[in-house]
């Protein structure tokens, strides 16, 4: 099989580098990994060990459309501070800048069904709604005037199905796995590439360019693999591959206590075009360099929904429904580590049935509308928040994990059914990580004591050791490729070429050397956009 580029992986990368290529008249074949459906024995080549008891398989998605298959839809850009090289991040900085993608982002909105304005203003994209999260708060170290967008979300397998399919440009070769990057005695230029499909029976593809878009820690994976040629790795003449592999850290520590007259805006709103959006804190670039913290959002949420102190028949509910695997597999770790993998007693499972059971009526009301929201209807409700009478709310933050080459992914001796050596993940947080988050409560703290609308309390006389039983990684994968200018400091250039080999290229996280607070994945499709610009340019040269 022959194509001008063969695109290895079918997610919000891969399906974006894809469709774009295909769009400008490049012909393309795209390898998917997987089919249109769930498989267990797809699921079983992601899996591999770890150092915190995690299952590789359940943070992913091995199927047409990835991961986009499960996600919340949660869509902000980064900011312009996690571009820049700050000099109490260790190795921190991008070879990029915030501007080099804004014309990505704004491309980006169409692939996630997050509407045409390119904004996260609540004066710009709420005008007709309060100015302000907290009444009458306005402030230059916390600030409450961004929003993030939710997609519907959006399954890039179910979206470009057809288009795919229609495609002059464009073959999909369904079921199709990657086992091998062949090299044919040129260790600077892939030659072909071995597939097999789900019979056993092998291809290749020959191609003039080949991309990597099958996610950081698979993508990882294969370029790690062992060869006469590379017998350290595609890529990793710096000894970086598979190095400074990061997540999120999320949590709730603490507990908001606002005066019962001001008016909160803590709810989904919905802008002009139909899109939810949610208000946010965070601390702004300046109060981070100040402090010289890591980038921090948070928002005001409801109590953790595995505590059944809540008392709330719908929290309740929903975390019975987490047994559904369905359910499971949108609660990545990262989001709560507690929930997803925690091992509940009896006590704590009769006690949420004591609240569905006494508060029966009230699900009975609710559950009909909440059900359409929430399931049925194309743009879904993203999640359920709670009116809070009482004004007192959980922070809940998602916070940036610092690059620490100790954090890293490497192989083990385990082989899958292709015979490709599994991978151990070894995540590590430093002091820098909770500090930066205690840090930012102490800021969130003080501002509102001062201005006077609210008091900050602790969940427990042991903050950091409550912050550091949250900690876990899943969905968030980032990191392990990193960009850079030179060889020697990371796997790819500016162009997400791999070092070393002039026709391979990484669509991934695993290329982003820092990962903000923002969730990945519109700066993953912004990054694909561009990428698929530069594989455009370069068809044409030739």
């Amino acid at each position: 099989m022959r194509a001008e580029v063969c695109v290895l992986g079918a997610g919000a990368a891969g399906i974006t580098v894809a469709i774009e290529l295909a769009r400008a008249g490049v012909d393309v074949v795209l390898i998917p990994g997987g089919g249109f459906r769930y498989s267990s024995r797809y699921q079983r080549l992601y899996k591999g060990t770890d150092d915190w008891n995690i299952p590789l398989e359940r943070a992913r998605m091995r199927r047409f459309g990835g991961t986009t298959t499960v996600w919340g839809g949660r869509c902000i850009p980064f900011d312009p501070i996690d571009f820049e090289k700050r000099s109490w991040v260790s190795d921190s900085g991008w070879p990029l800048k915030r501007s080099d993608l804004e014309e990505y982002y704004r491309r980006s909105q169409d692939y996630l069904d997050i509407g045409t304005a390119f904004s996260y203003d609540v004066a710009t994209v709420l005008p007709n709604e309060p100015p302000d999260l907290i009444e009458g708060f306005k402030d230059d170290v916390l600030t409450t005037d961004r929003v993030e967008k939710w997609s519907l979300p959006t399954d890039f397998g179910k979206k470009y199905r057809r288009e795919i399919k229609d495609s002059p440009n464009l073959r999909a070769i369904m079921h199709s796995h990657l086992v091998r990057i062949g090299f044919s005695g040129d260790p600077t230029k892939v030659a072909k590439v071995s597939c097999v499909t789900k019979t056993g029976a092998g291809f290749t593809c020959e191609a003039r360019s080949y991309v990597l878009a099958m996610g950081a820690l698979e993508v990882t994976r294969h370029l790690l693999q062992p060869s006469k040629l590379h017998p350290a790795g595609i890529g990793n003449e710096s000894g970086l591959l598979g190095k400074y592999f990061m997540t999120h850290i999320s949590g709730a520590i603490a507990e908001i206590a606002f005066k019962k007259e001001i008016r909160i805006v803590n709810r989904y709103e919905v802008d002009a075009e139909g899109i939810y959006c949610r208000r946010r804190l965070q601390i702004s670039g300046d109060a981070q360099r100040e402090a010289e913290i890591l980038n921090f959002g948070a928002f005001l949420h409801d109590p953790p929904l595995h505590d059944p102190g809540h008392r709330d028949p719908v929290l309740s509910l929903l975390f019975w429904a987490k047994g559904l695997r369905a359910v499971a597999l949108r609660i990545p770790a990262e989001y709560s580590a507690e929930l997803a993998y925690g091992k509940f007693g009896p006590g704590v499972y009769a006690a949420h049935l004591r609240n569905i059971v006494i508060g029966l009526p009230k699900l009975v009301a609710s559950a009909p509308r909440l059900i359409y929201k929430r399931l049925i209807r194309k743009r879904k409700l993203p999640s359920v928040i709670l009116e809070k009478k009482d004004n007192r709310f959980s922070l809940w933050y998602h916070v940036e994990h610092a690059p620490h080459p100790e954090s890293q992914v490497t192989l083990n001796d385990e082989l899958d059914e292709h015979g490709l050596r599994r991978l151990h993940v070894s995540m590590r947080y430093k002091d820098i990580d909770v500090e930066s988050i205690l840090k930012a409560h102490q800021i969130i703290k003080d501002r509102l004591e001062e201005s006077g609308v609210g008091t900050l309390t602790y969940a427990t006389d042991d903050p950091r050791a409550h912050i550091e039983r949250q900690i876990g990684f899943g969905g968030h994968q980032i990191g392990t490729t990193r960009m850079a200018v030179r060889g020697e400091d990371g796997v790819v250039d500016t162009n997400c070429r791999v070092f070393g080999v002039d026709n391979l290229y990484v669509a991934s996280p695993s290329v982003f050397p820092t990962g903000s607070h923002a969730n990945p994945v519109l700066t993953i499709v912004a990054m694909a956009i561009r990428l698929a610009d530069h594989l455009c340019q370069t068809a044409r040269v030739h």
